[in-house]
């Protein structure tokens, strides 16, 4: 007797099941045209999202910046100088700036000249030391000299954190 032994069947991978249906081709185009959509459709929301998210920040930061600049007379600022640091003066005005940052929560409030001299900076640096503003650009300086305040858009900075800083002119 001659028995013919039959192999098992196998289940067939699910691609190979795409093969043989209609329905499931088409159901994949649809998913991928939909997923393809979904996210063009998302990446175009997240960067308009983002641009709209620091300008607002940057309106605020203005906002911040004009407050700083108005707390700090220029007459007094004018008598800054070189080793300065101690005086009662200069530690009324850091004190003022103070308040505003921790009121306000923003992480770093500087004053300087034009020219770089930083006058007051509440993170202890030296009246006198160059500032270095690298995001600051020379359109931006021509708008502060004519007054008004500026804020630069969204950068990383070397310790990989996002920023976005405001600066606003000090008038008499």
């Amino acid at each position: 007797m001659n028995s013919m032994i039959r192999k098992p069947t196998v289940a067939s991978p699910w691609w190979q099941f795409l093969g043989r249906s209609i329905y499931a081709k088409q159901l994949l185009q649809y998913v991928l045209i939909i997923l393809l959509i979904s996210g063009v459709i998302g990446l175009l929301f997240f960067n308009t999202a983002k641009d709209h998210l620091e300008k607002e920040v940057g309106r605020k930061l203005q906002y911040i910046a004009r407050i700083g600049a108005k707390s700090a007379p220029l007459e007094r600022l004018q008598l800054i100088r070189v080793g300065d640091d101690q005086t009662r003066m200069v530690r009324r005005e850091k004190e003022k700036l103070q308040e505003i940052r921790e009121a306000t929560g923003v992480q770093r409030i500087v004053v300087f000249r034009p020219d770089g001299f930083r006058l007051l900076d509440l993170d202890d640096a030296q009246i006198g030391s160059a500032l270095e503003l690298p995001h600051l650009t020379e359109a931006m300086r021509v708008r502060l000299a004519a007054g008004e305040s500026v804020n630069t858009s969204g950068y990383l900075a070397a310790d990989d954190d996002f920023f976005i800083s405001a600066y606003a002119p000090i008038a008499d």
